[in-house]
């Protein structure tokens, strides 16, 4: 039950003077949901509402502070709407039983209270299970033991009550541990080779159960490099007991396979590794390759069949006619360029270099009309008074000399309305680069003699393009 005090008006009259005094009054609250003595399931969420009011704030600017009498204060950072109406949802009441009480205070201090009662089902929690080995980089070796490792613990029962069992995709199950007093369970395993998905359960004595999933390789015999040269006999090492013979080994002349490719001796100077009838040393040893009528020597290459002293010189960076220099002009493949004097981007066709790079002061473009002048090129959008440099005003390279301003000036004259009208103009239309006399703003002019409808003039010099 809560006291609402009405206002209390005191009035004081001394001679004709009155006067009058206003109380404040606490603030309401009536917590509506959920309902009292409800009970709620670990981890729910709870809806909590409530109705606030005073006599002398808006509801918003009331102080709402949220508790529990098992968690302490909740929420006081919250604000209700401008009805009054107040929400706050929560999921993170502990177990037990609570009193949830809502404080309102206003600005003048004053506060209400309203509590309800809730509880809060404690859950059961399945086992907390973590596995130790193998860690994410962790493989194992065909034939070889693995220690296995979990760490596990159960809010309900002693660690070494909970069952345990690993099991692999490719060998079933293949150990059942008993967890230590700390919670250590681990067992020694020999898995068969190959890519294994590992699956580590508990389950406590209550029938919570949880699991732990990691992959593991077991790494083939064959894809242990036994001699330590970084190959294995998968990856085709053909002696992994000889760490000098491995593929991708230098080849030398001892009668040995010393890169596992099935070759003797080959890729030794005296030798035609690629088979283009050219070694690099002469005598040479001879070939695998019977179309070869004989062997001679000034490879350059001899991995490489397309590089040899009768090769065709290209344009890819290489020697490929062993002749000692890269890429020259007369490359199969060279490019034309075509000179760029003026350095605007446009080139001359009558002035070219072959090349297979871009040389300085030539480009791929043959557009350029005149390559004295970097203003001239098929570009150019603007006009000018000066020849460009050999006596032509095509600037543009489009063969034509474009006048500017090609308007003539019409007559100024008189109007039967009273006044002047004409549209401006050339008195004479000009050559490119030639002054003329430009008629603009027709108006009248008053005069004794000769009043009448006159332009204004100006000297003007025509551009072109």
């Amino acid at each position: 039950m809560r006291l609402v005090l009405p206002l209390l008006l005191l009035v004081a009259c001394t001679s004709n003077e009155q006067k009058v005094g206003v109380y404040n009054v606490a603030p309401s609250v009536n917590i509506t949901a959920p309902t009292d003595g409800e009970s709620f399931d670990e981890g729910v969420v709870i809806e909590f509402e409530a109705i606030v009011s005073d006599d002398g704030d808006n509801p918003g600017l009331l102080l709402l502070i949220w508790s529990s009498d098992l968690d302490n204060e909740l929420s006081s950072g919250q604000s209700a709407s401008t009805d009054g109406s107040v929400a706050y949802p929560t999921a993170n009441l502990a177990p037990g039983n609570h009193t949830i009480s809502l404080r309102v205070i206003d600005s003048q201090g004053e506060s209400d209270m309203d509590t309800i009662q809730v509880g809060v089902i404690d859950l059961p929690d399945a086992p907390d299970l973590s596995i130790v080995h193998p860690a994410a980089t962790e493989s194992g070796f065909e034939e070889e033991e693995f220690e296995f490792i979990v760490e596990v613990s159960d809010a309900q029962d002693n660690p070494e009550d909970i069952g345990l069992a690993f099991e692999s995709s490719l060998d079933g199950i293949f150990c059942t541990p008993t967890s230590d007093i700390q919670g250590t369970a681990s067992c020694l395993a020999t898995l068969s080779a190959g890519d294994h998905n590992l699956t580590f359960r508990a389950e406590d004595t209550e029938g919570y159960t949880s699991a732990a999933t990691a992959t593991f390789v077991v790494v083939p015999r064959t894809e242990i490099d036994d001699d330590g040269d970084n190959f294995t006999e998968a990856q085709g090492d053909c002696d992994d007991t000889d760490p000098n013979t491995y593929p991708g080994a230098n080849e030398y002349e001892d009668g040995q396979d010393n890169d596992c490719d099935g070759d003797v001796d080959e890729e030794t100077g005296a030798f035609d590794d690629d088979g283009d009838c050219y070694c690099e040393t002469a005598p040479c040893m001879g070939s695998v390759h019977s179309s070869c009528a004989t062997i001679d020597g000034g490879d350059c290459n001899d991995a490489n069949a397309g590089i040899s002293p009768v090769a065709i010189e290209v344009c890819d960076g290489t020697d490929n006619d062993c002749d000692g220099t890269t890429d020259e002009s007369d490359s199969a493949d060279a490019s034309t360029w075509y000179a760029d004097a003026d350095n605007d981007g446009y080139g001359t066709p009558t002035n070219t270099q072959q090349s297979c790079s871009q040389p300085t002061g030539y480009v791929s473009d043959t557009s350029d009309c005149y390559d004295g002048n970097a203003s001239a090129n098929p570009a150019q959008a603007g006009y000018f008074t000066v020849p460009r440099g050999d006596s032509s005003y095509d600037y543009s390279c489009d063969s034509i000399e474009e006048q500017h301003w090609t308007t003539a000036a019409s007559s100024c004259s008189f109007l039967s309305n009273g006044s002047c009208s004409a549209s401006g103009g050339w008195s004479s239309v000009p050559a490119c680069g030639s002054a003329g006399t430009w008629n603009d703003n027709c108006h009248f002019v008053a005069d004794w003699f000769n009043s009448g409808c006159y332009y204004d003039t100006s000297s003007k010099t025509q551009e072109c393009r």
